[in-house]
C-alpha cells in the first residue's frame, strides 16, 4: 500500500495514519518542478510537491502508526526540498523507536532543491502493533516528508521455492 502526504494522486492515496499530539503539523507544498532523474521507480511529480512539515525546532516531529499485518516489509519514504543548502534541514528517522538514519539531510542526499531523492528500509511488524515510523528534527528547520511507500517483501511468496521440470525435445 501507499500514503501520500497532502492529497490523492493516481494510486497514491492521501495521508491518513499521522499521529496527532499537543503541536501541529501541517501540509505544505510547492508548485516548482521537480527533478525525478535520480529516483528508480518515482512517484508521480505531484506527490513530491505535497509535504507534509513538523513543528519547527530541535527535537520536534511527527510520526506515523501503519496498520499493516505482521511481517516483513520494505518503507520507502520518498522526499524533495526546498531548502537552499546543505545543512539547513536535518532529521532523523526512526521506525519501531529505532534511528534508522542519524542526521539525514534531504538537500544534501538528492544533491539539490527540487531533486527527487528516497530512502529505504527493512522492517518488521510484529505483536499486531503495525509500523510506527517517526521523523525528529536535528535542527530548528522543520521535517519533512512527500510520501511513504510500504511493500511486503515476499508478498505472497513461497520461501525456497523448487520446481520439478521434464523436458523432452
Amino acid at each position: 500500500g501507499t500514503a501520500l502526504v497532502g492529497g490523492g494522486v493516481e494510486d497514491w492515496l492521501r495521508d491518513a495514519y499521522y499521529q496527532h499530539s499537543s503541536y501541529s503539523i501541517y501540509d505544505s507544498g510547492f508548485s516548482n518542478p521537480v527533478d525525478l532523474s535520480g529516483v528508480t521507480n518515482p512517484a508521480p511529480e505531484a506527490v513530491y510537491q505535497s509535504t507534509l512539515l513538523s513543528p519547527s525546532g530541535v527535537g520536534n516531529g511527527f510520526s506515523y502508526t501503519l496498520p499493516v499485518p505482521d511481517g516483513d516489509y520494505v518503507v520507502r519514504l520518498h522526499f524533495a526540498d526546498t531548502a537552499t543548502a546543505a545543512g539547513q534541514r536535518v532529521f532523523d528517522i526512526l521506525l519501531q523507536d529505532v534511528v534508522v538514519y542519524d542526521n539525514y539531510d534531504i538537500y544534501a542526499d538528492a544533491g539539490g532543491r527540487y531533486v527527487a531523492t528516497t530512502q529505504s528500509f527493512n522492517v518488521t511488524a510484529a505483536n499486531g502493533n503495525g509500523i510506527f515510523l517517526e521523523l525528529r528534527n536535528e535542527t530548528s528547520t522543520n521535517a519533512r516528508l512527500s510520501a511513504i511507500e510500504i511493500m511486503a517483501a515476499n508478498p505472497n511468496g513461497t520461501a525456497d521455492p523448487r520446481v520439478n521440470l521434464d523436458v523432452s525435445v
